[in-house]
């Protein structure tokens, strides 16, 4: 288990695992290539408008996940929803179909920006607070993306008024629970793996660390703490990540370098 990780150089292209490997079978199969969905063929369906972008998956005639994205050309390209049919989950399908996806709109622009809205790890109203959407949470961490509420600018001006740990349930790992006394009040947010990219199941870890804000700092600097109800955005510092995600050789690194543009912090 890797808490703190190191970090490669910039647009130096070191491929990431980003979903199960795949081969294409004309221009709307691939077949899975590992990991336990290996020698699945799945149909993929895209859907384009002037403004937004759909890729759909199929298996068997049944569709079981998509990705949608709003874009604006030569401007930004903003994630909206991936879904993934609940009995496939954890297989790597959401971040396969946002690979996808996302590496066809970056050949369709220029230039672009990178966002991804709103990673729900919890619903607001509910009494009591599960974690919740894992998924779109690791994928916001390996896509080098950085939450919109800064952690570090919380803790150090003393807007944190504790920290609770919530248990895990299920296949979701713990969480901590973030309170705040300006908005957005309250936080839900789970650690990653530097290594690995994985959620840490830990408990122990989580208790721990509970009130070594140097160390949740460290983590939130590192994007490994990932942070629900937010949107994340691309910032410069992070698109080295996104392209180890979504490039599939290094020649295709350096075509998709000078077409992303960071956001401005």
């Amino acid at each position: 288990m890797t808490l703190i990780g190191n970090f490669p150089k910039e647009n130096e292209f070191t491929p990431k695992p980003f979903g199960p490997a795949f081969d294409w079978e004309g221009d709307h199969n691939i077949i899975i290539l590992d990991d336990k969905l290996k020698g699945q063929k799945f149909f993929i369906e895209k859907e384009f408008t002037e403004k937004t972008a759909q890729l759909k998956l199929y298996l068997q005639g049944e569709r079981i996940a998509h990705c949608l994205v709003e874009y604006e050309k030569d401007s930004f390209v903003e994630i909206w929803d991936i879904v993934v049919d609940e009995k496939y989950r954890q297989n790597g399908l959401a971040s396969l179909v946002t690979k996808i996806l996302l590496r066809e709109m970056l050949f369709k622009l220029s230039i672009t920006r990178i966002k991804l809205k709103i990673v729900k790890l919890f619903r607001p109203d509910e009494k009591e607070i599960k974690l919740i959407n894992v998924g779109s949470g690791v994928i916001a961490h390996k896509l080098g993306t950085t939450c919109e509420f800064d952690i570090e600018r919380l803790i150090l001006q003393q807007h944190v008024s504790n920290i609770e740990v919530i248990p895990p349930a299920g296949k979701n790992p713990p969480a901590y629970k973030i309170i705040l006394d300006v908005f957005p009040y309250t936080l839900v947010s789970f650690i990653v793996d530097s290594t690995t990219g994985k959620p840490i199941f830990d408990y122990e870890i989580y208790s721990k660390f509970r009130s070594q804000f140097e160390v949740i700092t460290d983590w939130s600097r590192h994007r490994q703490l990932v942070i629900g109800n937010a949107d994340y955005m691309l910032y410069g510092d992070g698109i080295n990540d996104f392209i180890n995600c979504i490039a599939s050789s290094k020649t295709e690194a350096e075509l998709l370098h000078p077409r992303i543009l960071g956001y401005i912090k």
